[in-house]
């Protein structure tokens, strides 16, 4: 049997790998300030700068931003949502 072959008498390109590049571009949360764990109000707010609202809830504090949450407890960061 005779392998398909285009107008040309080419064989026809292999486009299995057509979306590959795709992993090779970044990542949209790379634009989002990098959070650890532990880090002060003042470190985030050097970050982020001054949140729109902050709920304080003795050792629980709440910096809200537009589109993010960060939680301390003790004065170190422990959640981002």
């Amino acid at each position: 049997m005779r392998a398909a072959t285009n107008n040309k008498g080419k064989m026809p390109k292999d486009n299995t790998n057509r979306g590959s590049k795709a992993s090779s571009s970044k990542p949209r949360h790379n634009r989002l300030p990098r959070f650890r764990s532990g880090q002060s109000p003042d470190e985030v707010k050097g970050l982020l700068g001054q949140p729109e609202k902050v709920a304080n809830l003795g050792a629980i504090e709440i910096f809200v931003y537009k589109d993010l949450k960060v939680t301390f407890i003790n004065g170190k960061v422990v959640d981002v949502q």
